[in-house]
């Protein structure tokens, strides 16, 4: 019975592994993580893997175990560290660093919705704007928001100098039915909470403006406040 409950209990927690936050500290949307691996799970202390058998007792004595999700440039999960100081039992949304002003930008390659692939490295030389959307349907993405961006870009008479992203959390299928902007410049990726993870996004949407040289020039709630003229002449 006590083997049938340890089961139970690591198949409810693999499917809830990891968690995205709304502009509090509640966790809300909840991601499902079918690809759990104990291999991939470590002690963030000692930087020691964890054993099944570890980790079985240490979820029999606390099954909110908090966890943290590494992820590499491609939003692909690569490790999970388990914290023995945390007394915090809500699940952790990213043990990576979060973005700093002024310093390099996480390397990242995206993959839009017709498959071509986006490198950071790539794009040196060009002011990034980088956009972070939930969905794409039309009571939740702030497409007014994208048409002004748009015109902004247009307007610079500079467009050769700026890549302009959206990364979705849904998958392409929602995008190509809820996006239905003529002649955007921004290039679209799907099923992107990874990256939406890794950079600890909390707040949507959330434009970040990378600069030529791949750092972090700022993040922005409001457009309003994006001078993209000004940028490009930094």
């Amino acid at each position: 019975m006590k083997n049938l409950l340890t089961i139970l209990t690591l198949f409810l927690f693999s499917h809830q592994l990891v968690a995205q936050e709304l502009n509090s500290n509640t966790f809300t949307i909840t991601k499902v993580d079918s690809e759990f691996k104990i291999d991939k799970l470590y002690n963030k202390q000692t930087g020691k893997k964890i054993s099944k058998k570890e980790f079985d007792i240490l979820i029999e004595n606390n099954p909110n175990l908090s966890l943290e999700s590494v992820y590499d440039k491609y939003g692909k999960i690569i490790k999970y560290y388990y914290d023995s100081n945390s007394t915090n039992n809500n699940i952790k949304r990213s043990g990576n660093a979060q973005p700093e002003n002024g310093k390099m930008f996480p390397d990242f390659v995206l993959k839009t919705i017709d498959n071509k692939k986006i490198s950071l490295n790539d794009l040196k030389g060009k002011l990034i704007v980088l956009r972070f959307e939930l969905f794409a349907d039309n009571f939740r993405f702030k497409k007014n928001e994208i048409v002004e961006l748009d015109t902004k870009i247009n307007e610079t008479n500079r467009k050769s100098e700026i890549e302009s992203i959206i990364i979705f959390t849904t998958p392409k299928e929602e995008i190509l039915k809820g996006f239905d902007i003529k002649n955007s410049n921004f290039k679209l990726v799907p099923n992107g909470s990874g990256f939406h993870n890794s950079c600890h996004i909390t707040r949507y949407p959330t434009t970040m403006i990378i600069d030529k040289n791949g750092n972090l020039i700022d993040s922005f709630k409001i457009i309003d406040d994006i001078n993209l003229i000004e940028l490009l002449n930094r």
